[in-house]
């Protein structure tokens, strides 16, 4: 999944750019394509193009559970971002943990 993104007039010199590229690697350690021989390799191939397009990537984890998935996930964009120091290419990584709650959560609600 890919998608072109405008950045409004009003922000773009604060910005310093005229559009976001959001790409979507969504897959990686999938249960599906875990049964392929060269899973491993594929998503190694993904981490890597996706991160080295990226200024910043951020990788979505549903709830605050700590899995051998996310440990395999982050190992493999960890090694893509090793592999582009040799390039000199540089971004931000960034974990986000979605639907964790908050221990005041009903206080606020």
């Amino acid at each position: 999944y890919m998608q072109l993104l405008r950045v409004e007039d009003s922000i773009r010199d604060k910005l310093g750019c005229d559009y976001f590229l959001i790409l979507d690697s969504e897959g990686l350690r999938s249960p599906e394509a875990s049964a392929q021989e060269d899973s491993l390799r594929h998503d190694n191939e993904i981490a890597t193009l996706v991160s080295c397009l990226a200024n910043l990537t951020i990788i979505n984890i549903w709830g605050a559970t700590f899995s051998k998935d996310l440990a395999d996930i982050i190992s493999i964009v960890s090694h893509a971002y090793i592999r582009m120091t040799g390039c000199e290419i540089f971004s931000s990584f960034h974990i986000l943990f979605a639907g964790v709650q908050s221990v005041d959560a009903e206080d606020k609600n």
